[in-house]
């Protein structure tokens, strides 16, 4: 299976599901309020790689998110473990 690449409507997808919020997110992750917001502000797009991005999916993961990558027509998601 392919890893999922992320964007900003993924990740607020994902911390709404887990039921957190971007405070948290952000103190988990250890990655500033402020970066997550503008992750998040980026929508559809996908994000570039980068350690933040993979420090957000890692503690959203911690909280339950699984992550399903694209496949058979449709697009990215997530679900709860």
């Amino acid at each position: 299976m392919s890893e999922t690449r992320m964007s900003g409507r993924l990740i607020a997808a994902a911390r709404v599901l887990t039921g957190i919020t971007q405070k948290v997110l952000a103190a988990e992750a250890k990655v500033s309020l402020d970066a997550l917001k503008l992750m998040e502000a980026d929508d559809a797009a996908l994000l570039p790689a980068s350690p933040d991005v993979a420090a957000l999916r890692r503690a959203l993961e911690h909280f339950g998110a699984v992550f399903i990558p694209d496949g058979n027509n449709m697009g990215a998601g997530v679900r709860l473990k």
